[in-house]
């Protein structure tokens, strides 16, 4: 959940085929009301922790699976096994645990879902089951566990929602229901993890906040943080994702992660929690890198994907439900080395149990856990294979 969320980029996501299917949205917020337009041809993708988020290359915003507290936004508490219509006119989106936030092309920042902590930034901690305005001039969203980061148009950085451990960056551990300001400058990219916010600065340092139990925030310590503190060795940074209790980027052509590591999340061969970057080797050239909960995907430089971590529901895609600590292909068929690599892929999101990936002719994949239909395929059954879940535009 856990991504970094840019606007008007391409975010995270990735894989067999399914039929294609027509969909209709009765969502009055988003102005679908009956309309049964094909989701084809897909831009940005976004996985929560249950929930799955979708931009396709006409602006509009779709979403699937858990539904629980309205995070989907499509003004009912039901889970959906296919996409709905959530709004239109989008260019970037954040998925949390239970909530997301949107930015529109005016800039302005949109939230639903689960608002106990004031996650959505509202002012309240009313849930929302319909996208309700927070704010303009949005540049940049990252949503955490029960916390929620924006990068303003001016390079100011904004945050609100739980904290307890100072993952809002303010100097309290004081909970917030709107947008408080955090004291960092300079900043490039934003993504916000379980319990921590990550931020990589002009010129490729990091700054951190927030949990430390696990030495998420890479300094070399294990106590938090309610004030941003710099990442230990970490220079020439090109790109960063925080996950459930760890944080993964990509320096100089290589991965480096550090955090908890109790399912071989951090890559490095081992199970053993590190509170200073290391290398993840085996993965060469690696290009974007997303975090979930508990396992790591990247899609390195010639559009292929390493995944490695948790695996028991499939979501390292490789074909099996077999824990990793070393980067494994992932796979349209098959597992190891006897499958087809899932080429061509533009962007990637990892979720809690499941990761989806969009390829560069537009169509989006998914697999691992869909326990809520959160793959999208009108299923509830897992699948350790990627599959196809939204064709190809112009198809």
């Amino acid at each position: 959940m856990k991504n970094i969320h840019k606007r008007a980029k391409k975010v995270f996501l990735s894989t067999l085929v399914v039929s294609f299917f027509l969909l209709s949205c009765g969502n009055p917020a988003s102005g679908g009301g009956g309309d049964t337009t094909p989701v084809i041809g897909v831009k940005t993708v976004a996985a929560g922790y249950e929930h799955t988020l979708a931009i396709r290359t006409d602006g509009s915003l779709w979403g699937w699976g858990r539904n629980t507290y309205g995070q989907l936004g499509d003004g009912t508490t039901e889970d959906q096994d296919a996409p709905v219509k959530i709004m239109d006119d989008v260019v970037s989106v954040a998925a949390g645990y239970e909530h997301t936030l949107a930015i529109k092309t005016d800039g302005s920042l949109w939230g639903w879902g689960r608002n106990n902590y004031g996650q959505i930034g509202d002012g309240t901690i009313v849930d929302r089951d319909t996208p309700v305005y927070i704010m303009d001039n949005a540049d940049s969203v990252a949503a955490g566990n029960y916390h929620t980061v924006v990068k303003l148009m001016n390079g100011a950085l904004k945050a609100w929602g739980a904290n307890d451990v100072g993952q809002v960056g303010d100097g309290t551990t004081t909970q917030r229901h709107s947008p408080v300001t955090v004291n960092v400058s300079g900043i490039d990219t934003i993504s916000a993890g379980g319990q921590h916010t990550v931020v990589k600065i002009d010129g490729g340092t990091f700054k951190a906040w927030g949990a430390n139990s696990y030495g998420q925030l890479g300094n070399g310590s294990a106590l938090p943080s309610n004030t941003p503190v710099s990442v230990t060795v970490i220079s020439g940074a090109d790109s960063l994702s925080a996950g459930g209790q760890y944080t993964v980027a990509i320096m100089n052509g290589t991965l480096m992660a550090w955090g908890a590591n109790s399912y071989g999340q951090l890559g490095d061969g081992t199970t053993t929690q590190r509170n200073n970057p290391v290398l993840a080797p085996g993965v060469h050239d690696p290009d974007i890198v997303s975090a979930g909960s508990l396992h790591t995907v990247v899609k390195l430089a010639d559009g292929t994907l390493k995944a490695w971590g948790d695996n028991s529901s499939g979501q390292l895609g490789d074909g099996t439900t077999t824990q990793r600590v070393f980067a494994e292909t992932v796979n349209k068929n098959g597992s190891g080395l006897g499958g087809t690599a899932l080429s061509q892929v533009t962007s990637i999101s990892a979720g809690g149990k499941h990761t989806v990936a969009i390829r560069s002719d537009g169509s989006l994949w998914a697999w691992g856990d869909n326990s809520f239909g959160q793959l999208g395929n009108g299923t509830r059954t897992n699948s350790s294979n990627p599959i196809q879940i939204i064709p190809a535009a112009g198809n």
